[in-house]
């Protein structure tokens, strides 16, 4: 087959469909996890950073690990008041899950559109290969001089 053949340029084509195929499903799965990252943050939450807000221990044993809530020497608040700053914490954390669930949506939506527009291209080179491939259309002329 050479180069520059109808049968090598369709090959192509046929690969980079492919490709682009292949790269939709990879970008509407990405798309799917940023909707569900966006409606239900506190399912796409990491464990690790879950765990944290199961109980008062955990809460402040990640709070005085990470250096956010006390010093060393501090004692441990009341659990009234530490349940209500877990709580707090715990809609803090979904709400940046949610924010960066907007933000990935917001790049997949992009990708989305440059897929869209690809496959547009290759529609359109698609159909110009098969129209050169097509034997052209006899004349009146030609018809008349058959008969």
């Amino acid at each position: 087959m050479k180069k520059n053949s109808p049968e090598f340029y369709a090959y192509v084509l046929s690969l980079c469909c492919v490709m682009t195929g292949i790269l939709a499903v990879v970008v509407l799965t990405a798309t799917f996890y940023s909707v569900v990252r966006w409606a239900t943050p506190e399912v796409t939450l990491s464990s690790a950073q879950f765990d944290k807000f199961q109980t008062n221990e955990s809460f402040w044993d990640a709070c005085r690990l990470d250096r956010l809530c006390s010093d060393e020497d501090e004692e441990v608040p009341t659990d009234e008041v530490l349940t209500d700053l877990r709580k707090e914490w715990f809609e803090r954390a979904l709400q940046v899950e949610q924010h960066e669930g907007k933000q990935q949506l917001i790049w997949m939506l992009a990708a989305l559109f440059m897929l869209v527009l690809i496959a547009g291209v290759h529609a359109i080179l698609w159909r110009l290969m098969k129209k050169g491939d097509e034997p052209p259309a006899e004349t009146a002329e030609a018809k008349s001089a058959k008969a």
